[in-house]
């Protein structure tokens, strides 16, 4: 089955994990991405918390990378405090371009999750 047999969530998901690229495939990584996917969230809002926001708030360490990502994290943070007028209905971390750019969307529900078969398959095209 190739990339494009796939059906069009799972080619959304594969689509975002080969933007965010080096990932460890057995952590939550493909549940966020789906989760945020099937939330309607941008793709590249989606890249961003699993790349950057995510690992800053639950990663643990001291190394100078980690420090960094954790200043940014914090610095957006204040950026996003202080623009909150404008997103105050947003429910989800909006990529720096999104807020720049005003894009905003509605949070819907999440509509389930994928089966072990199906991430499997997602892992497999990953892996090809």
């Amino acid at each position: 089955m190739s990339a494009q047999s796939l059906p069009p969530e799972q080619a959304a998901v594969v689509a975002v994990l080969r933007q965010i690229g080096d990932f460890d495939p057995d952590d939550p990584t493909i549940r966020f991405v789906e989760c945020g996917l099937h939330s309607g969230f941008p793709p590249c809002c989606v890249a961003f918390f699993v790349q950057v926001w995510w690992p800053a708030n639950v990663m643990e360490g001291r190394s100078r990378k980690l420090r960094e990502v954790r200043a940014l994290v914090s610095n957006y943070r204040r950026v996003l405090d202080r623009m909150r007028d404008d997103y105050e209905h947003v429910e989800y971390i909006p990529c720096p371009d999104c807020v720049l750019s005003k894009r905003f969307v509605a949070m819907k529900k999440c509509t389930g999750h994928f089966t072990k078969r199906q991430r499997d398959q997602i892992r497999r095209h990953l892996a090809a």
